[in-house]
């Protein structure tokens, strides 16, 4: 009984270690970004660009809508620094409209993708409703 035990409780260790090994990265895409200089609308940019695959218009306006977006979102901080929840209401506010001019600019998959990108898989649409 021991026996069986003690190789268990191997087994267990040798599969824990083995399973911290495995995991999914985007290591390359990491070493690009860090390899370059970039601010956060530059480096949102570069991220979109490269897993969106967007033409070479689309990222010239999603460029333009990132600077816009970033510059906004510094503002929220700063002007709500002191009330969280007035900042997180502002800052929804920025990241719908931002979402509503990507809609214009990306295709239905593309910006399913993107919504995936940052963590919001589960929203089928762009709406202002909060129900």
């Amino acid at each position: 009984m021991r026996k069986i035990i003690l190789l268990t409780a191997a087994c267990f260790g040798v599969l824990a270690s083995y399973a911290q090994g495995l995991h999914e990265t985007d290591e390359k895409l990491d070493k690009q970004v860090l390899a370059l200089n970039l601010d956060g609308p530059a480096m949102a940019t570069v991220e979109m660009q490269k897993e969106l695959l967007l033409d070479q218009r689309q990222a010239e306006q999603v460029a333009r809508m990132n600077q816009t977006r970033y510059a906004q979102l510094q503002q929220a901080e700063l002007t709500f620094a002191k009330d969280p929840i007035q900042r997180a209401k502002l800052m929804r506010s920025i990241n719908l409209e931002n979402d509503k001019a990507l809609k214009q600019v990306l295709t239905q998959q593309q910006l399913h993708q993107f919504l995936e990108l940052e963590g919001r898989q589960n929203v089928s649409y762009v709406s202002e409703n909060d129900k």
